[in-house]
């Protein structure tokens, strides 16, 4: 992996395992259905947030990341600011 994406990689990796350790608890033969998983990832957040490379990060009912914000900067003709 490029060095730019280890972080999100380990991440994501992260929320899954999270997501599917959870969901296989009660699941026959411990084996999670993928709509179960789902519902998990989706809901990770508030009290029930991924200890990430970097800290705690939430992902919200639509599976992208809530928190912590990620900052967005657009550099135009040296000088940058945040978008939005």
């Amino acid at each position: 992996l490029p060095d730019s994406w280890t972080i999100a990689s380990y991440n994501a990796m992260t929320a899954a395992a999270v997501a599917i350790t959870d969901a296989a608890v009660g699941a026959p033969a411990g084996i999670p259905r993928l709509s179960s998983v789902w519902d998990i990832i989706t809901n990770l957040n508030r009290s029930s947030q991924v200890e990430g490379a970097t800290g705690p990060f939430s992902i919200g009912p639509d599976g992208n990341v809530i928190k912590p914000t990620i900052p967005v900067l657009e550099i135009t003709d040296g000088s940058e600011h945040q978008l939005q």
